[in-house]
């Protein structure tokens, strides 16, 4: 426990220093927790051209990496719908069109970038996850 709080703070300090926090409007609430899945799919049905890649700190703290969509120069929560409001959002890449078919792929690759951050000691003795 007191080595998943330690990673919770390296993360944090890291989304501080290194992204931007971004506002978030309610779209669809599915609370599925799929929200890779729930991005890729309204960015179809919307002729989307990109999603966004984000980590958002939830009110206990806790960095969970997240899949947003973007239209018309905003962000939209088609998972938590209204609950992301309790939250703070940090930009961290755009996901294509033309990666959409791979997003499994993109959600395990962003998780080891970010674990890839922390030392490790809390990498082999935490199963932490952003």
């Amino acid at each position: 426990m007191k080595l998943s709080k330690k990673a919770d703070k390296i993360y944090l300090r890291s989304l501080l220093a290194n992204h931007n926090q971004i506002f978030v409007n309610a779209g669809k609430c599915r609370y599925d927790f799929k929200c890779h899945l729930n991005a890729v799919h309204e960015a179809i049905e919307n002729k989307d051209k990109k999603i966004a890649v984000c980590i958002y700190i939830s009110k206990d703290d806790e960095p969970i990496l997240h899949f947003l969509n973007y239209q018309k120069d905003k962000f939209f929560d088609n998972t938590l719908g209204h609950h992301c409001s309790e939250n703070k959002y940090f930009f961290v890449k755009w996901v294509y069109a033309g990666e959409f078919s791979f997003i499994g792929d993109i959600f395990q690759i962003v998780i080891d970038e970010w674990r890839a951050k922390l030392p490790w000691h809390i990498r082999w003795f935490t199963k932490h996850r952003v």
